[in-house]
């Protein structure tokens, strides 16, 4: 999500797909970082596509190191989501909602 800021907050900055992957790239640390490294530093003429196409980039990021089935993940934090004494109904509704975006629920089934 901050990427994308960035990308819609200074659109000059960011014309080519190319530019979003290596500001994308600079990010990246630990073994996501050591995976795409592997790429960068290869041989031009045999990098992959997804090198100079953000979406691709994205669909490469999330195939690696995306959740395993992130509907069951989701399922399971919501139902795990509880409002603590410390917090503030705002948050908790917050914390729902963006749950419950990510599911395909009507409002019967969130009940």
């Amino acid at each position: 999500m901050q990427c994308k800021l960035n990308f819609w907050s200074k659109p000059k900055s960011f014309q080519t797909k190319q530019l979003k992957v290596n500001y994308s790239l600079s990010f990246l640390k630990g073994t996501t970082l050591d995976y795409f490294k592997l790429y960068v530093a290869n041989d031009p003429e045999n990098e992959p596509t997804w090198l100079n196409d953000y979406e691709l980039f994205i669909k490469e990021l999330l195939i690696n190191f995306g959740p395993y089935n992130m509907m069951d993940d989701v399922e399971v934090e919501l139902e795990q989501l509880i409002m603590k004494e410390n917090h503030k109904a705002t948050k908790f509704f917050i914390d729902f909602y963006q749950l419950a975006s990510l599911l395909q629920y009507n409002d019967e089934g969130l009940y």
